[in-house]
């Protein structure tokens, strides 16, 4: 029986390097030098920064959350939407950079939308309605937008596109509520 157990504890741990070390950092990593290239257009290039920068503000939240996280405490559910957001989050990038901003904010939208619906079964409503909720009625809105508008062609809608990370921002380093699940 300890040679199951220990045997579950080290999948656990070695789940959660490779998500939390390996993945998410990878992904960060190739979308950051993808940012770097030099773009086609400053608003195509702040469109891409907006989702650099909602990753690397989930990152940098997720990261301090796992201070005080037990991988062996993780349910499975967890661990699949925090695999699924660093791939997500790379994605939607790749389909910025294609210029298909309805399948961009429509991945994004539906990152949240995962986010919301483990999130809720592990945390008060109350704290995880509130920050989901809101990330998801924004995607939504952006990608309404994006069906019809020509999105780079308006300075007004690409400066939209980072009012999704900037309301993350401040609610992971600002809000005491900030103590949620992991991830969007």
């Amino acid at each position: 029986m300890a040679t199951t157990a220990t045997g579950a504890r080290h999948e656990a741990h070695a789940w959660h390097f490779f998500i939390y070390d390996v993945l998410y950092i990878a992904i960060l990593g190739a979308v950051i030098y993808e940012l770097l290239r030099k773009p086609e257009t400053w608003q195509l290039w702040t469109v891409e920064s907006s989702i650099v920068g909602m990753y690397a503000v989930d990152c940098l939240y997720t990261r301090a959350y796992l201070r005080s996280f037990d991988p062996d405490q993780a349910q499975p559910s967890e661990n699949v939407l925090n695999a699924c957001i660093p791939i997500g989050m790379g994605l939607a990038f790749s389909f910025a950079m294609s210029q298909h901003f309805i399948v961009t904010f429509a991945c994004l939208g539906l990152l949240v939308l995962m986010a919301l619906i483990v999130n809720a079964r592990y945390q008060d409503w109350t704290a995880v309605l509130s920050l989901d909720v809101e990330l998801l009625v924004m995607y939504c809105a952006l990608g309404v937008l994006a069906y019809g508008l020509d999105w780079l062609s308006q300075w007004w809608t690409v400066a939209l596109s980072w009012l999704p990370t900037v309301y993350y921002a401040i609610y992971a380093g600002f809000s005491g509520k900030g103590r949620r699940l992991r991830g969007i």
